[in-house]
């Protein structure tokens, strides 16, 4: 199991706006993919959704996902996304 095509973040970068992940391409067909968003490189508790609601917290900081796809066979691929740039403060 390995990722072809990493998944892209859509959406604004802005306290109150959200952010979705494309679908990623595996080379097998994943049985589980699981998302975990980041805030300066560490999770944020309870963010497992492909979906994300940029909050207060996340202000002057830098996003990301790690995306992880499970094969039946048990093999996984992890990867990363960086959401450029730092969250704005809603308007």
């Amino acid at each position: 199991m390995r990722c072809l095509s990493y998944p892209i973040a859509v959406g604004g970068v802005m306290v109150g706006s959200t952010v979705s992940l494309t679908d990623a391409e595996w080379s097998d067909e994943p049985v589980a993919v699981n998302v975990q968003w980041t805030r300066e490189g560490k999770p944020i508790s309870g963010a497992t959704d492909s979906v994300y609601l940029v909050t207060p917290q996340d202000a002057g900081l830098v996003l990301g996902a790690i995306v992880q796809g499970v094969a039946a066979d048990g093999t996984s691929d992890s990867v990363s996304v960086v959401l450029s740039p730092r969250v704005m403060p809603s308007a």
